[in-house]
């Protein structure tokens, strides 16, 4: 069994989540376990697991994403849905997601 420490950069607050195997579990269902004491993410948004600085699959056991025990993952909110969808289309065409787009 294992250890991850889980840390909000934004507020500081450090979670350890103990005993837990790695090959078993998912971010998914590290945060479905914490969502007690996890503060409201915000309107449209949603918690999710980073490793290194970058959002990783929250579907997939945590070995296969790297994690080992003792590491310490962050734990961000992000935009979610239609709205992440809007955003990261919006981006990778170089246009603010709130822009208004004039079709023909």
């Amino acid at each position: 069994m294992a250890k991850l420490t889980i840390r909000i950069p934004t507020t500081d607050e450090v979670f350890e989540t103990t005993d837990i195997d790695f090959t078993q579990y998912n971010p998914q269902q590290i945060i479905d376990s914490m969502r007690g004491n996890l503060p409201q993410a915000g309107e449209g948004k949603g918690w999710k697991i980073l490793r290194g600085g970058q959002v990783v699959d929250q579907h997939v056991a945590l070995d296969q994403l790297g994690f080992r025990d003792g590491d310490t993952a962050e734990l961000v909110a992000k935009v979610e849905g239609a709205q992440a969808a809007r955003m990261d289309l919006a981006s990778r065409h170089g246009l603010s997601p709130y822009q208004e787009v004039k079709t023909a």
